[in-house]
């Protein structure tokens, strides 16, 4: 198993953790292409839960352009410390263009991204795990401290977009040090917009699909 939790300490800042409890083990697939797999559901996952809000297509255009993100940063931010990775959100000017008002789309998606350290306890959190990998993989996502604005989706859509796009950000500071990773990052993340946008994803295939496109990168 394999799990990421993205606790916000803000908005526009949290921490991001991935663990793996090795259930058994695979030489065939790596710690690497778990997590990006991971990542790939994640988002299939949180794309399903934006419903028709407007931050799905704004996630979505994110996505198909990482140039667009710019992400940033090099190091895991020490304890207390926080490292930038995409400045000023992208989604913003998205957001504008598909018609949100300016001041909201500010206080939505103007700000920038932060990963801090896991000092910095948030109640609000992401946590999105893929079970029984090798055998049966089966991707759970729990959303805890939203209360009930979170069970009637009101603040749930602009913290999904920004933990999709602080977990891709993580990934690219993780493994970036790889020469060719972040450009195989780049095409999973396109890869998982383009599939969405064709209705290919569904709850019975999410797994499935994140893996054959992790896979088409090279990556193992």
């Amino acid at each position: 198993m394999v799990e990421v939790r993205v606790r916000f300490a803000s908005p526009a800042e949290a921490s991001v953790k991935i663990n793996h409890v090795e259930q058994q083990t695979n030489q065939l697939i790596s710690k690497v292409f778990l997590e990006t797999w991971l990542f790939s559901t994640f988002a299939f996952r949180n794309l399903r839960n934006a419903g028709n809000h407007p931050s799905k297509e704004a996630l979505l255009s994110a996505l198909d352009s990482w140039e667009s993100l710019s992400l940033k940063g090099s190091a895991i931010p020490n304890e207390g410390e926080r490292v930038l990775v995409v400045q000023r959100m992208p989604i913003y000017e998205i957001a504008i263009k598909m018609g949100i008002d300016q001041k909201t789309a500010e206080s939505k998606y103007g700000n920038h991204l932060w990963i801090v350290s896991d000092s910095h306890q948030g109640k609000k959190e992401f946590i999105g795990r893929l079970d029984n990998p090798f055998t049966r993989p089966a991707f759970y996502m729990d959303v805890n401290g939203f209360g009930f604005s979170g069970f009637l989706g009101i603040a749930l859509p602009m913290f999904s977009t920004n933990a999709v796009i602080l977990f891709l950000g993580y990934l690219n500071i993780i493994h970036g040090g790889s020469k060719d990773y972040p450009t195989k990052l780049k095409r999973v993340a396109s890869g998982c917009a383009e599939a969405f946008r064709l209705n290919k994803v569904s709850l019975l295939n999410q797994e499935k699909l994140g893996f054959e496109i992790v896979k088409s990168t090279g990556l193992i």
